[in-house]
């Protein structure tokens, strides 16, 4: 099976003009529903590529990314800054701890919403 890639990640502006909010520092927070995975495709090495929010409006920095809504799939979705990605873990063990998915497993089809805030 082949490994999700950025290019099966898609975004959906959100908000009522989908155009983001700017403050007087260039600092831009916009809303975003992200959908991945198809029930076929493995994980992705260090999570779900975010590579393209940099053509979204955010070129140069992306200060936060917050889920804000995670749907009823099980799983755990969290923002990894340093590799621009989503990782995305479910429960490994009886005494709940949380394991990330590995490069075996299949991407759990997801709609997630975020918020982003950046340059």
């Amino acid at each position: 099976m082949a490994a999700l890639t950025a290019n099966d990640v898609t975004f959906i502006a959100g908000g009522r003009s989908a155009a983001p909010s700017v403050t007087e520092d260039s600092t831009r927070t916009q809303g975003f529903g992200v959908m991945f995975g198809n029930g076929a495709l493995t994980y992705p090495a260090n999570g779900i590529p975010l590579s393209k929010l940099s053509k979204l409006g955010f070129p140069y920095i992306i200060q936060s990314v917050i889920i804000s809504s995670m749907g009823t799939d099980g799983y755990l979705y969290k923002y990894d800054a340093v590799n621009n990605t989503l990782r995305v873990y479910q429960e490994a063990d009886a005494a709940g701890a949380l394991a990330e998915l590995g490069a075996l497993d299949v991407v759990p089809t997801a709609l997630l919403t975020i918020v982003v805030t950046g340059h």
